[in-house]
C-alpha cells in the first residue's frame, strides 16, 4: 500500500478529506459534547453550536 501511495491517495483523496474533517470536528471539541448530543442533551448541543461542532452533525 505504501509503495502505491500516490495512486491510493489520488483515488481516495476526496473521501479521505471528508473523513479527516469529520474526525477533526469530533476530536477537536466534541467528544463530551457529541456524546451528550447523541444522548439527547439539548443544552450541550446548543453550547457546542457556538464552535460549529454540533451543527455539523445533523440529526
Amino acid at each position: 500500500m505504501w509503495t502505491d501511495r500516490g495512486k491510493w491517495k489520488s483515488a481516495t483523496s476526496k473521501p479521505l478529506v471528508i473523513a479527516l474533517v469529520v474526525v477533526e470536528r469530533v476530536s477537536a471539541g466534541s467528544i463530551a459534547g457529541n456524546w451528550t448530543w447523541q444522548t439527547g442533551g439539548q443544552q450541550h448541543t446548543a453550547s457546542q453550536q457556538s464552535d460549529g461542532s454540533a451543527t455539523a452533525l445533523p440529526t
